[in-house]
Formats: C-alpha cells, sequence, structure tokens
C-alpha cells in the first residue's frame, strides 16, 4: 500500500516539473512559444497601424513594449534574409531590457540617443519579444564587442534564432516566460513611384556640381554625370514635391545606386547613394514654384 502511494507521488511529481519546465515549442513560423498558459504577458508593436504595415527601406521605425508583470524584456529584429539584430537590451540610455508591470516602453524612447530605421533587403521583417520573470543569458545569440552600444548576433535565421532561444528558456519555469511578435513588410523606397510618362520632349544636361531649376511640364532632364543615370525623365504639370523626390530616386536604384541615407522636410531632401565605391548625393528643394536639383559627387 506504501509503495502505491510512493508511485502514485513520484508520478505526481514528475507530472508537476514536466509541466513547470515545458518544452518550448517553435511554430511553423519558427516563433518560440510557451505551450503552457501564464499570467506573464508581453505585447510588442511597431508604429504603424495594421497586422502587416509597409516600411520603405530608410523609414524610422518605432517599437513598443509592454508587459504585465515585472520582467526583463529581449527584442529581436528578424529581417527577410535571415539577419539577426539584437535591439534590446542595448548600452544606450534607455536600452535597460528591465520593464515594471503595465509599462508601455518605446525604442528608441523619446530625446533617445539613436534612431532605428527600417533596412533592407524587401520582404516580410518582423520583431520578436521575449519576456522573462528571471533575466536571460543572450550572449550565444548576441554580444558586445568592445564599446559597441548594440550588440552583434552570431545568429543567421530565425530558424536558429528560435532554437537557440528555446535552449536559453528551458531552465525558466514555464509561468516565467512568455513571447510575442509582430511583422511588417519592407519594400523599396520607390517602389510605389508611377512610370514617367514618354511624351515628346527637349533634353536638358547638366554634369556633377551643377543644378538646374525645373518647372513642372516644361524641362526634361538627363543627367551626364555620374554615368547617365538621369535620362529622359519628365515632370508633369501635376507634380509636386514627392512626385519630384520619387521620380529622381527611383531613377538612380534602376541604375543600380543604393540609398543610404536621407534627410530633409517638404521643402528640401538631401538623398545620398553609393555604387562600386562612389557616393553621390541629391538634393532637391522648392525654388520659386518650381524645384532646385543639385547633384553632388563625393
Amino acid at each position: 500500500m506504501k509503495k502505491s502511494i510512493s508511485i502514485t507521488a513520484m508520478s505526481t511529481l514528475a507530472l508537476a516539473l514536466s509541466s513547470a519546465f515545458a518544452t518550448p515549442q517553435i511554430s511553423p513560423q519558427s516563433i518560440i512559444v510557451n505551450p503552457v498558459p501564464a499570467s506573464l504577458s508581453v505585447n510588442v508593436s511597431v508604429d504603424r497601424a495594421g497586422s502587416n504595415p509597409v516600411y520603405n527601406i530608410g523609414d524610422s521605425i518605432r517599437v513598443n513594449v509592454r508587459v504585465s508583470d515585472d520582467a526583463y524584456v529581449y527584442l529581436f529584429s528578424v529581417h527577410a534574409d535571415g539577419q539577426i539584430d539584437q535591439i534590446l537590451p542595448n548600452r544606450l540610455s534607455g536600452g535597460s531590457q528591465f520593464l515594471r508591470a503595465n509599462e508601455t516602453r518605446s525604442f528608441p524612447p523619446a530625446g533617445g540617443a539613436y534612431t532605428l530605421s527600417v533596412d533592407g533587403p524587401s520582404g516580410q521583417d518582423k520583431v520578436l519579444a521575449v519576456a522573462s520573470k528571471r533575466q536571460l543569458d543572450t550572449s550565444e545569440i548576441a554580444s558586445f564587442r568592445g564599446n559597441q552600444a548594440f550588440a552583434t548576433s552570431s545568429i543567421q535565421g530565425q530558424d536558429n534564432l528560435a532554437r537557440a532561444l528555446s535552449i536559453i528558456v528551458q531552465p525558466v519555469p514555464a509561468s516565467d516566460w512568455v513571447t510575442d511578435v509582430t511583422y511588417f513588410q519592407v519594400q523599396p523606397r520607390y517602389a510605389a513611384a508611377a512610370a514617367a510618362p514618354a511624351p515628346a520632349r527637349n533634353t536638358t544636361t547638366i554634369s556633377v556640381e551643377y543644378g538646374l531649376n525645373v518647372y513642372p511640364g516644361s524641362v526634361i532632364i538627363s543627367f551626364d554625370n555620374p554615368n547617365n543615370d538621369f535620362i529622359d525623365v519628365q515632370l508633369s504639370s501635376s507634380a509636386n514635391f514627392n512626385t519630384v523626390v520619387q521620380f529622381y530616386g527611383q531613377s538612380l536604384e534602376r541604375n543600380g545606386w543604393q540609398m543610404v541615407a536621407r534627410a530633409g522636410n517638404n521643402n528640401k531632401v538631401r538623398l545620398m547613394f553609393r555604387r562600386s565605391g562612389t557616393t553621390i548625393e541629391l538634393e532637391i528643394r522648392r525654388v520659386n514654384g518650381g524645384f532646385q536639383l543639385n547633384l553632388y559627387q563625393r
């Protein structure tokens, strides 16, 4: 009788331990999932509405996180090509991964010392959040080198990330950790720009370090430097500032230039492009009802 009770007790204990430290699961989407319901919850989102919002390469982005209980939060950005970036923790102001119960925090924080921008390539990206009541050691996934502000990931591919995280959280009781994921689409900055019409045209050619006033519906531009990258682009009479920026940015990208920086507002924009070790800057500004274009080779 005692033996029977002993066996039952041991079985109950084994079941309890199995439940407390349940093996993490990996979904078909390569997301680590806690198979046991937990009181802790985490919610991660980006700063554009929708279940899968669209960002252009180079757009700024902000990641928002909220936890239901005090927890350590780890954020990983998963790119379409499998590159993994650790957003949190980082060594900059506001980069601590400990959040209080019911606290919502944004990364980067308002007035923070850094910004986050969307990188290529185009495709489906996501941000994975892991929240744990116990601090995790993610050094096998990403580690800080020297004085760098953000850790460098040693993991490539979302499958490998999910497997590594499942090992890291395995020693933590199932009730003490949870995950969430948010998705966003990445597209080339000028993918949605309409193709320019091809009516009869008069062509004006300018060279690097020169500017030209462009008035909608009146001027066709062909740049002979660098390498005829602006060829026969006409501005319609309805062209506005954003259309001008899109037309010429798209023209460069079609010729193999990659945009690496953008700054400005609705009156003046400066775009930086690189190709084969060469850097150029395109400056577009409003001038007297038209547009001033300046092209510089650096």
